[in-house]
């Protein structure tokens, strides 16, 4: 069985990363804050385009990501078009049911990969 894979990039403006980072509660923390935005929502990422002009370098660098990386089980229907508010909300359900199997961290975004 080949298993999909989503990706689920959230931004909000730069912030440090805490070095106690508990993943959970700070996702719980930006989403009910209204703190993130969806900057994409979709199957995996191939290679970003090489290709990165002024204004996509000072928005890099005044932006957090916070990118999650999940699977599909057989029992998950994944809809990329759904509403901003509906795709949250899977995020939060993601973090909360599922198991996060690394973090990595640097000094403002972080990768999430549940699985």
């Amino acid at each position: 069985m080949i298993t999909k894979t989503h990706t689920i990039i959230l931004t909000t403006p730069r912030f440090e990363i805490p070095s106690n980072l508990n993943v959970i509660e700070l996702l719980n923390e930006l989403i009910h804050s209204n703190l993130v935005n969806i900057d994409y929502f979709g199957s995996e990422l191939d290679n970003p385009v090489d290709f990165v002009d002024d204004e996509m370098k000072e928005e890099m660098e005044t932006t957090s990501y916070l990118t999650l990386h999940f699977d599909q089980n057989a029992s998950d229907n994944i809809d990329y078009d759904i509403d901003e508010d509906s795709a949250l909300n899977l995020v939060i359900s993601l973090i909360m049911e599922r198991q996060i199997k690394e973090v990595i961290v640097d000094e403002k975004d972080v990768d999430i990969y549940i699985y």
